[in-house]
C-alpha cells in the first residue's frame, strides 16, 4: 500500500500553550504527517524558540540578541553543523549580544 504523508503548517500553539501540542500529538498518532512549518505565537522570540524545539528545518535567517540552548548562552551564527539536537535544514540564527533571552531545552 502506497500511503502518502501529509506535509503541514500550524499556526498558534507556541511553547507553554495547552492546546498546540494536544494537536501535534494527535496528527501523529498515525505517523502519516510532518509538521514544516509555523507561526507558532506574536512574539518573535517565543515563536522561534517553538520552532527550534520542534526540530524545524528552515532556510533563512533569524536575528535574536541572546540564544540560550540546554542553559549556557550562545553566541555567533547558530546552525544545524554546529548544535544539530536544537537546530535542523539550512537556516540558521544569529545571536548579537543583548539583553533577550531565549531558552531552549
Amino acid at each position: 500500500m502506497n500511503t502518502k504523508r501529509l506535509t503541514y503548517a500550524m499556526i498558534g500553539g507556541a511553547k507553554g500553550s495547552f492546546i498546540g501540542p494536544i494537536h501535534r500529538m494527535a496528527i501523529r498518532l498515525d505517523d502519516l504527517a510532518d509538521l514544516a512549518a509555523g507561526c507558532f505565537s506574536r512574539d518573535a522570540h517565543n515563536n522561534a524558540a517553538t520552532g527550534a524545539k520542534l526540530r524545524l528545518d528552515y532556510p533563512g535567517t533569524i536575528r535574536l540578541d541572546r540564544l540560550e540552548l540546554g542553559g549556557r548562552g550562545v553566541s555567533g551564527t547558530v546552525t544545524a553543523a554546529r548544535y544539530p539536537d536544537y537546530i535542523s535544514g539550512p537556516g540558521a540564527v544569529e545571536v548579537r549580544a543583548k539583553a533577550t533571552v531565549i531558552l531552549f531545552r
